[in-house]
């Protein structure tokens, strides 16, 4: 799906959708609210489903995966709110839920290059469960969740991301949020019963694992190195006389300068002269 074309498609759809709507509140479509409602929802649910077999067949548009379960969402949304009349805080929940497997999916398609979008499902999926268990509990109680909660997504963040990905301020973080929510849950009114009261001695039992952890990564001694046996390589023979592999250098024999004749002097010139017939 070419980019320039989404404006174009994003239009026609709230056209469209727009349309329905005004039909459907200034009077003409009123007798036709449920056909009204299950197209609305067929097309919520076709968009998403559609969007969502899109992106992956293309795996490089991942954040597609956004609006594909947003749609999806919307769709439930509108299915539980009107015709089952569920209340707002599970229509909340679905939102959530949607928004967090939208981000799981971004995060499960690279590990190792988007191990943030792990924080945000995690945090979406959280707040989902919150809402649909936290029914009557009091404030405290439920920010004490919330921290677990967060706590638990970074520990499983520093658990199952890749090597790369690791960080030490995971793990930090999530024992902060841990601590908090320890201080939060003190405040609440569950705490007043004999046996709740007990509970720092869990943080005590795990900050003492924490310390025999540490100091036996400290002293221990590292296993000696024993290197790989290697057979030792068979030295080179020296070549024997009658090796013909050895080319003989040949001898440079120095032949002697050549002389050239002294000219004769003038007396003896003369006397060759004379000497004719």
């Amino acid at each position: 799906m070419p980019r320039k074309w989404m404006p174009i498609y994003v239009g026609i759809v709230l056209l469209l959708v727009g349309t329905l709507f005004t039909a459907f509140l200034l009077g003409p479509l009123r007798t036709y609210a449920d056909y009204v409602v299950w197209g609305l929802i067929a097309l919520l649910a076709l968009g998403g489903l559609a969007l969502l077999a899109y992106t992956f067949l293309h795996a490089e548009l991942w954040w597609y995966f956004l609006p594909a379960f947003l749609l999806l969402s919307m769709a439930a949304i509108v299915y539980l709110g009107v015709e089952r009349q569920v209340g707002g805080r599970l229509l909340a929940g679905v939102l959530f839920l949607g928004l967090g497997m939208a981000h799981l999916a971004v995060f499960l398609g690279d590990r190792a290059q988007r191990w943030w979008a792990w924080i945000s499902a995690g945090s979406f999926l959280v707040l989902t469960l919150a809402l649909v268990v936290s029914e009557g509990w009091s404030g405290p109680l439920l920010s004490a969740f919330l921290f677990v909660g967060m706590s638990v997504v970074f520990f499983l963040l520093y658990a199952f991301a890749p090597s790369p990905a690791r960080r030490w301020w995971m793990v930090a973080f999530a024992t902060t949020l841990l601590v908090v929510a320890a201080l939060t849950f003190s405040l609440s009114k569950e705490i007043q019963t004999s046996v709740a009261r007990f509970w720092p001695l869990t943080l005590i039992a795990a900050g003492v694992a924490f310390i025999v952890w540490g100091l036996v990564q400290v002293f221990q001694r590292p296993s000696p190195v024993v290197p790989a046996y290697s057979p030792p390589s068979p030295a080179a023979p020296s070549p024997s006389p009658a090796d013909t592999s050895v080319i003989p250098v040949p001898e440079v024999v120095s032949e002697p300068p050549a002389v050239s004749p002294e000219p004769a002097e003038p007396s003896e010139q003369a006397e060759a002269t004379t000497e004719g017939p």
